[in-house]
């Protein structure tokens, strides 16, 4: 049992290692809402509450990273992209367990 947090780490660790090369990695899944993308961005944030999110804004394109609490290691990413009419959501994972999708999912 005293190993289990280091097999964790390793595991995590060579899934991704920063938010940039999750960035990089394939799309799972795309939204679109009506909001901006600010307004995603913040609501997004906020239901993460204690989870360790993270928002920047570069040229109005948004980025909500969530990463594990043990380990600081990004386990999923949200990019946000102004439409015009609202907001295109870009979803990645680096880890198939507990990346919040379903309570980011309520801000779209």
């Amino acid at each position: 049992m005293k190993w289990t947090p280091l097999i964790l780490a390793t595991v995590l660790a060579g899934c991704a290692t920063s938010s940039e090369k999750l960035g990089q990695s394939k799309v799972e899944d795309t939204y679109h809402s009506s909001k901006t993308p600010a307004d995603v961005a913040n609501c997004i944030t906020n239901r993460l509450n204690g989870n360790a999110p993270s928002q920047q804004a570069t040229d109005g394109h948004w980025i909500v990273t969530r990463t594990n609490n043990m380990y600081g290691v990004p386990v999923a990413r949200w990019d946000i992209y102004d439409t015009g009419s609202g907001s295109r959501i870009e979803f990645r994972r680096s880890f198939g367990i507990m990346s919040g999708e379903e309570k980011a999912a309520t801000c779209f």
